[in-house]
């Protein structure tokens, strides 16, 4: 329930955080930002191939350079996986 203006001025402070607390368990905010994540998470595997693909198109090899800023991020290991996930 949404709260005008003049009715938060009329609130005592106890009243304004009671009222904030229970609207944010009443949307159920945390799990929505939770399946949020967990999709955006799951999307950014294809999307990252979509990426290549596109590029790939116009003759521009940046596969080399992406690659090697993954193994300067996350090691050798992660690097080659992702090459061979590429190819």
């Amino acid at each position: 329930m949404a709260l005008g203006l003049k009715t938060v001025y009329k609130m005592s402070m106890k009243k304004i955080v009671s009222h904030i607390f229970n609207n944010f368990s009443d949307h159920k905010i945390l799990t929505h930002a939770a399946a949020l994540a967990f999709y955006t998470t799951l999307s950014l595997g294809p999307l990252v191939m979509i990426f290549f693909l596109t590029l790939s198109l116009f003759k521009l090899d940046v596969q080399a350079q992406f690659l090697s800023q993954v193994t300067q991020l996350f090691g050798s290991n992660t690097a080659e996986f992702m090459g061979s996930m590429l190819k």
